[in-house]
């Protein structure tokens, strides 16, 4: 949980490995790579589109795709580390409440 008094922080980029969301309103996620049917609402959307069409726009590595690392709940990709975060996971407060991170 991220620390409520800390007032001296940046938001981080998309392509860091590290995100400030908002998990309140989820159970059951998983940490998986990426499979056929996967969806992502990305941030500032207001429809899904295919992971696959998101990579592809981010111009992400073609070879790297396979073992990139998403937080998802069902079919649905809530956050593809170095990427970008879905819409629903959008922090809505000033200060956000739950920082993901990822060490590789």
């Amino acid at each position: 949980m991220f620390d409520q008094t800390q007032t001296d922080f940046k938001y981080p980029k998309e392509d860091e490995n590290i995100a400030y969301v908002n998990l309140d309103d989820f159970e059951n996620l998983i940490i998986r790579t990426r499979r056929d049917g996967d969806i992502i609402q990305p941030f500032g959307m207001k429809g899904t589109m295919k992971l696959k069409k998101y990579l592809n726009s981010k111009a992400f590595e073609q070879h790297k795709k396979n073992s990139l690392v998403l937080l998802c709940k069902n079919n649905e990709v809530l956050w593809a580390c170095g990427v970008g975060l879905n819409e629903k996971l959008k922090v809505v407060s000033k200060i956000p409440k739950y920082v993901l991170k990822l060490y590789k």
